[in-house]
C-alpha cells in the first residue's frame, strides 16, 4: 500500500487490499484485459460524431472507463464500490446491446434527445426560454415523432419516463423490462449488484466482504462485464491474445468452482 501515489491521503482498506495478495495472477490478467479492450474500443472510433456509430463507441468507451474504476476501487480494497460500478457496467452493456441490436427505429436519436432532455431537468431550468428553444431545435434535427415528446391524456410523455427512449419496442419503463429485450438474465445480475449498491444485504455488513466466495465473486462479475462488451461490439478489432487471456482467467475461475 505504501507503494501507492497519494496513498497517506487515501481511505484505502489495507485490510481487504492486504488479501488481494493471494489473487496477484488475477488481477494482472484483469489489467492486461482491460488495456487489450480500451484498444479495440479506439480502433472502433468512427470519423464522423452524434450518429449511430458515435453513441455506441461512447458507451463501449464509458464502459472501459467503468472497468477502470472498478479495478482501481478493488485494488484500494473498496470491494462494495467495486461492484457497485460492476452494476453501472451492466446497466451500460445492456443499453448499448439495444442500440446495436437496433437496425430500423433510429433509437439512437431517441436516446440523445433524451439524454439533453433530462440534462435540462437536472440543471433544474427545463422551462427556461433559451433551453425550450435548443429543445425544439434538437426535435426538429433528429426528426423526432411527435408522440415522444407529446403527452399522452393524463400521461407523462415517453421522454420523461425511465428509459423513455425505448418505447417503440419497449412496454416496461424500467430496468427489468429493459433487460427483457437482450437477456432478462442481466436483470437477475442487477439486482445481485444492486444489494452493494443500496445496502439492502444486512448479511454484507455483518460478515464484510472479505470471503473467498466474495472476492472471486467481484474479479468474476468484472470479467463477464468487460468480456460482454468485446462479443457484441469489438470483436473484429480486438488483438488475437485476447482469446489466451480470457482463457487463462476462465480457468482461474473454474479452479475456484471446484473448490
Amino acid at each position: 500500500m505504501e507503494k501507492l501515489i497519494n496513498a497517506g491521503k487515501l481511505f484505502c482498506d489495507k485490510y481487504h487490499a492486504v488479501i488481494l495478495c493471494e489473487y496477484q495472477r488475477d488481477l494482472a490478467l484483469l489489467k492486461c484485459l482491460i488495456e487489450m479492450v480500451e484498444s479495440a474500443v479506439e480502433k472502433k472510433c468512427p470519423a464522423t460524431s452524434w450518429c449511430h456509430d458515435d453513441i455506441c463507441y461512447r458507451f463501449a468507451k464509458s464502459i472501459v472507463d467503468y472497468g477502470k474504476m472498478a479495478y482501481d476501487t478493488m485494488q484500494l480494497g473498496h470491494f462494495n464500490a467495486t461492484l457497485m460500478i460492476v452494476r453501472t457496467i451492466i446497466e451500460n452493456n445492456v443499453c448499448l446491446d439495444i442500440l446495436l441490436q437496433d437496425a430500423t427505429n433510429e433509437l439512437w436519436k431517441y436516446y440523445l434527445t433524451y439524454s439533453y432532455k433530462h440534462s435540462t431537468i437536472r440543471e433544474g431550468r427545463e422551462t427556461a426560454p433559451h433551453l425550450l428553444s435548443f429543445m425544439d431545435e434538437i426535435y426538429q434535427h433528429y426528426n423526432i415523432d411527435a408522440d415522444f415528446i407529446e403527452m399522452r391524456g393524463e400521461k407523462k410523455p415517453y421522454i420523461d419516463l425511465p428509459y423513455g427512449w425505448t418505447y417503440k419496442i419497449n412496454k416496461k419503463f424500467n430496468f427489468a423490462g429493459l433487460c427483457e429485450l437482450v437477456n432478462a438474465k442481466d436483470y437477475d445480475d442487477f439486482k445481485m449488484m444492486s444489494e452493494y449498491s443500496h445496502g439492502t444485504a444486512i448479511y454484507l455488513k455483518l460478515g464484510g466482504l472479505s470471503s473467498m466466495d466474495h472476492i472471486m465473486t467481484m474479479i468474476s462479475s468484472l470479467y463477464i462485464g468487460i468480456y460482454r462488451l468485446v462479443t457484441m461490439y469489438c470483436w473484429d478489432t480486438v488483438d488475437p491474445e485476447f482469446d489466451d487471456v480470457t482463457d487463462e482467467i476462465e480457468s482461474l475461475i473454474y479452479q475456484y468452482l471446484e473448490l
